[in-house]
């Protein structure tokens, strides 16, 4: 076993191995990141379409008909439905942020990892990393009011002290600016304190999923971690922070100049087009650029770990006292004779796909699964995905056709929500699809690259089929998968003798 490169790394090292390993594994980080972002996109495009539909009734000169003003207990039904959303958000990407923590620490100790694996390791540890997070927040943000709370009554004392003492213009103006004064330093301590307490708390994500401790060990443990290295911490939060915000700004930009100008010229509220691409656009830079700061933090804590604590010498000590390797399931695998994919001429997808508009893509991942689990590779396609899609296509065929007619709410809901409701479910569909194709991708990669290893594993034919192009399953999807399926089954018989027997007879 090869030991990962764990040594003491300079500040400069540290941000190049943060970016190095983001670029590499951007698929697998954006995967894991984007699930928190698809939620909370889709509950921003639904907010910004309540408030179009009711901006649309009060601006005077809307060229567009005038729905009746939502009842107060539609009002409430969406501030319920909106803080159920919060939560859910917020429980989702703690999860996400502990995911990536896992994939990091596996990517730094040499181990391949996958999002589905990432997500995985968490088994067990949610309530955990919920009360960890949850801890903090309430600890910082109770610092933060303390110090508030304690300007705010001396300020409220010696307001009360000047109306009471009889002073001069001059001496009241001179007490006037202390307090406001005071009141600055206040907001100033109260955020320097409840910045340092995140600070020391930064290693406490790591410390309970890497050390499976508890949220109280994992605080104590993050404080131990960090002291002496706050400003590392600081400083690596605040650049991660900051690429993550202008990545955002620059997606966003273009939509909110447009937005602003659209305003100027016909003095109206902003298109509800605008708010809808500005909000997919932020998510999606939000998505990309999210992983940086947990990368950065789990690094850091590796680092420290190593400074302090010898942890590469405590690595390597661990690895030489493994015993022998256990046997891998590729020894127990046998290449099936006949292949358990089909081959099929592209044009037959491409027909359907156009006659079905679309609806034949998650049919063909459903009737394509069976086969692709049967090749070697420990990930396996689940039909999950598929069906939701397809269910979301009934779904938005429904709504657009205007099922409710007959009905006032169900008609009033149409009107209202189907443009926010068609552009989110365009969005899953496009999601899950591309997740199941990369899915696809992967495991006849994995299993390619099983039986392609060189010339005496029996299987060169395969090698020549073995490359897989990223671009082309992102844009062409089930077309270019069926094209190297095809490959794969005309080099099937040429990929003899089964594995575990020899491929080189003996002399």
């Amino acid at each position: 076993m090869d030991l990962p490169d764990l040594r003491p790394l300079s500040f400069g090292e540290l941000l190049d191995r943060t970016f190095t390993y983001y670029r590499r594994h951007f698929l697998l980080f954006v995967g894991i990141m984007a699930v928190p972002q698809a939620l909370i996109v889709a509950m921003n495009v639904v907010l910004q379409a309540f408030r179009g539909s009711s901006a649309a009734a009060v601006v005077p000169g809307a060229k567009v008909p005038l729905p009746s003003l939502p009842s107060p207990t539609f009002i409430a039904g969406m501030v319920f439905g909106f803080l159920i959303v919060m939560g859910a958000y917020f429980v989702v990407y703690s999860v996400a942020l502990g995911a990536t923590t896992f994939a990091v620490s596996e990517i730094h100790l040499g181990h391949p990892i996958t999002a589905r694996a990432a997500y995985g390791k968490l088994r067990g540890r949610y309530w955990r990393l919920l009360d960890l997070i949850v801890t903090v927040a309430i600890r910082g943000v109770l610092a933060f009011m303390i110090i508030m709370f304690g300007v705010i009554a001396i300020a409220g004392v010696a307001g009360f002290l000047v109306s009471v003492i009889p002073t001069g213009p001059l001496l009241r103006g001179l007490l006037g600016m202390v307090i406001g004064l005071l009141a600055i330093l206040g907001l100033i301590a109260g955020t320097v304190l409840g910045v340092w307490y995140f600070l020391r708390y930064a290693c406490g994500i790591p410390a309970l999923l890497l050390e499976n401790l508890k949220a109280g060990p994992a605080i104590r443990r993050s404080v131990a971690l960090t002291k002496d290295n706050v400003g590392r911490v600081f400083v690596v939060g605040l650049l991660m922070t900051l690429v993550s915000w202008a990545v955002a700004a620059i997606l966003q930009g273009p939509f909110m100049v447009a937005g602003f100008i659209s305003v100027f010229r016909s003095h109206a509220v902003l298109p509800l087009w605008v708010n809808v691409a500005s909000i997919f656009a932020g998510g999606v830079g939000h998505a990309i650029t999210g992983p940086l700061l947990m990368i950065g933090m789990v690094l850091l804590y590796y680092d420290i770990r190593v400074r302090k604590e010898g942890f590469d010498l405590q690595l390597m000590m661990s690895t030489l006292e493994e015993q022998s390797p256990v046997a891998t399931p590729a020894e127990d695998y046998l290449l099936p004779v006949a292949p358990p994919l089909t081959e099929t001429n592209i044009l037959v997808p491409i027909i359907l796909t156009i006659l079905t508009c679309g609806l034949y893509v998650p049919i063909w991942f459903l009737q394509k699964r069976s086969g692709v689990n049967q090749l070697h590779s420990n990930e396996k396609l689940g039909a999950g995905p598929s069906v939701a899609v397809l269910f979301l296509d009934l779904l938005t065929v429904l709504v657009n056709m205007g099922v409710g007619n007959q009905v006032p709410f169900i008609r009033n809901f149409e009107t209202m929500w189907a443009p926010p409701f068609n552009a989110l479910a365009g969005l899953a569909i496009g999601i899950l699809m591309v997740m199941q194709a990369f899915k696809v991708r992967s495991i006849m990669e994995a299993h390619t690259r099983v039986h392609s290893p060189g010339p005496l594993a029996g299987s060169i034919a395969m090698l020549q089929g073995s490359s897989f192009s990223v671009p082309a399953t992102f844009f062409l999807g089930i077309f270019y998968l069926q094209y190297k399926i095809n490959e794969l089954v005309e080099a099937w018989p040429q990929s003899q003798p089964k594995m575990g027997t020899d491929a080189v007879p003996a002399l």
